[in-house]
């Protein structure tokens, strides 16, 4: 009987997730050179992953071999089925992008 009550509320929850969406916001800090080529791989991977930039904020530092250091930080809202985790792997295999820091908002 536990068995088929666990089963039960399993398959409950299941369709919940389904009807209802829970958006999560997420802080994240790219820090990344090649500012125009690493800003396109950036709204398209957001893009694909269907998250929302709901605000934005950057700077760039000149080091001290003249490149320029981009850092932006995104609040975004993240539907339920992205991961973060996911996120940040994929942001993460870009050669340009050289830091990806998350937090919950």
């Amino acid at each position: 009987m536990a068995l088929v009550a666990c089963l039960v509320v399993m398959i409950v929850l299941k369709m919940m997730q389904q009807i209802v969406h829970v958006n999560t916001y997420k802080r994240l800090e790219i820090q990344f050179v090649h500012r125009n080529e690493t800003l396109k791989y950036i709204r398209d991977t957001f893009d694909r992953m269907e998250v929302k930039i709901l605000d934005q904020d950057f700077h760039a530092d000149n080091t001290q071999d003249g490149q320029n250091i981009y850092t932006n930080v995104y609040t975004l809202s993240m539907p339920g089925k992205t991961q973060s985790q996911d996120l940040i792997t994929i942001l993460s295999e870009h050669l340009n992008i050289r830091t990806v820091r998350t937090r919950n908002v």
